[in-house]
């Protein structure tokens, strides 16, 4: 695995993470909210 092509999956990676958060934060404001 080249460089470039690792830097590439951790961003994927990170934008993945990052996705995941930010859709388990609104899980949880709508849980928020229905409670």
């Amino acid at each position: 695995m080249t460089a470039p092509q690792k830097s590439a999956s951790a961003l994927n990676v990170a934008t993945i993470v990052l996705s995941l958060m930010v859709s388990g934060l609104g899980v949880w404001t709508i849980l928020a909210w229905a409670c």
